[in-house]
């Protein structure tokens, strides 16, 4: 997915049809959504239930129920930003969700540590239909063995699908984790045209 817009740290203001807005946090948690109000409602998309966050202009988290349920993945997207209020207001999601179906568009904001945009933002550079390991992210990042915290940092992502961290697989090729089951990473990925093995 092409980029064609870049910050001066080199990160991208927009790939493809997304306009992306970096938020550098403190710490993994610190201060994160003070005195910011949510909005949030679940959509049905390709891959089952998706939960929608937004804040007055951008997105600001997207996830999946997958095999779990609805009140945990709420409760996890919560614990992203521990101290902003959450209201559920399905209605002022729906535009940005029906742009986002059509058209691919969407603005998404990303809130986490510098280690973890700089890995957000690898992941963005992943194109459609290719994958990548933990070990290729931290080589990238110059940071061989660094393939943990990149893992920790993919896991983070709380823009789910727009930031495309079911591109990352293992390094022996295996599909690994996510955080809404395997099942859901390959279907993903099998609808972005990757060749997996069986099992």
């Amino acid at each position: 997915m092409a980029s064609t817009g870049r910050r001066p740290d080199g990160r991208p203001t927009r790939v493809g049809r997304l306009h992306i807005t970096w938020e550098i946090a403190a710490g993994p948690r610190a201060g994160r959504g003070r005195g910011q109000i949510f909005n949030f409602g679940w959509f049905d998309s390709p891959f089952g239930d998706m939960l929608v966050l937004g804040d007055a202009r951008d997105i600001v988290g997207l996830a999946f129920r997958g095999d779990g349920r609805r009140d945990d993945v709420l409760r996890s997207m919560q614990d992203h930003w521990p101290l902003a209020a959450f209201r559920p207001h399905q209605g002022t999601l729906s535009a940005r969700v029906e742009a986002l179906r059509r058209t691919g568009a969407a603005r998404i904001r990303l809130a986490g540590t510098e280690r973890q945009l700089q890995v957000w933002a690898e992941l963005l550079a992943i194109p459609k239909g290719e994958t990548r390991s933990y070990l290729d992210l931290a080589r990238n990042l110059g940071t061989p063995r660094g393939a943990q915290w990149v893992g920790q940092a993919n896991g983070a992502n709380p823009v789910a699908w727009l930031v495309p961290c079911h591109r990352v697989i293992g390094s022996d090729g295996g599909i690994a984790g996510y955080a809404w089951g395997t099942a859901l990473k390959r279907a993903m990925l099998e609808a972005e045209g990757v060749q997996l093995a069986s099992g």
